[in-house]
């Protein structure tokens, strides 16, 4: 009877490992009653990594605070592509660093003549992974500046990323022609004409001279896309002093496939 038992149980712990050896994988039975295992995508892991600093002038005052938070890929990428990803949003902390670094005196001559020594300049930089696949990872940034502690409008701007690669997408690589002055023109008069329709609540249309400053502060490599929709970010405060906030020009692809292809269709 022991013997039947031990046996039993190296048969159990066999069947465990057998088990947990499997996951991972779908296994499928094929018409001839064949075995088969299924791929199952594995997207990278995305945490924030978050970094605050005080910087003191030179009479030994906090005049600068920064808040600063960058993605960190962690599993299922190359070594090659973590380190390329990393090299590219180390340099938004380098260059927000180096910001408050050259402005630290300056924030105290500011707190000197504004505030009463009370309250420091602060910026502060939030990511958001929009999407993530194990093909693309789109990354949403919000950028805030503030002095005598109110917010100012902040920056909004997202980019794409293909995961198995590392290289930073454009909207020259979803393009369906090969001719990019003819995609940024059809697009951009996309947008325009959403913007015309949308800025204003009351329906007033935008200036000629608010559409051509749309025309002037686009780039090709800010949007955001979620798997369905793809997003520009147009700063309010650009088109009318007195607004502010972010203008949000989302279009489903459906709506640009004239345009654009979606990322996944680049694959193809």
């Amino acid at each position: 009877m022991k013997i039947k038992k031990i046996l039993s149980l190296i048969l159990a712990v066999i069947l465990l490992f057998s088990v947990a050896a499997c996951s991972g994988n779908k296994d499928d039975v094929s018409e001839n009653g064949e075995s088969t295992t299924e791929y199952v995508p594995t997207p990278p892991v995305v945490k924030n990594d978050s970094r605050h600093h005080e910087y003191k002038a030179a009479d030994g005052t906090v005049s600068y605070v920064l808040d600063v938070s960058i993605p960190k890929i962690t599993e299922n990428v190359t070594a090659d592509v973590v380190a390329l990803l990393d090299y590219y949003f180390e340099d938004i902390y380098n260059e927000a660093v180096r910001a408050a670094t050259n402005n630290v005196e300056n924030a105290r001559d500011f707190m000197l003549k504004m505030t009463d020594s009370k309250t420091p300049w602060a910026r502060t930089i939030d990511c958001e992974t929009v999407y993530c696949t194990e093909d693309f990872i789109s990354i949403k940034f919000t950028d805030h500046f503030s002095m005598m502690g109110g917010q100012n409008v902040p920056k909004v701007y997202a980019k794409l990323f293909n995961v198995k690669t590392g290289a930073m997408l454009t909207l020259s690589d979803l393009a369906i022609e090969g001719d990019e002055e003819t995609m940024l023109d059809l697009l951009l008069t996309a947008i325009i004409d959403k913007a015309d329709k949308e800025f204003y609540a009351n329906g007033e249309p935008l200036s000629d001279e608010q559409k051509q400053l749309i025309r002037d502060n686009f780039k090709t490599i800010d949007f955001c896309y979620d798997g369905e929709n793809i997003t520009f970010f147009v700063n309010k405060t650009l088109l009318d002093q007195s607004y502010s906030g972010t203008y949000k020009c989302e279009f489903a692809f459906s709506e640009v496939n004239y345009i654009l292809i979606t990322p996944e269709e680049t694959l193809a």
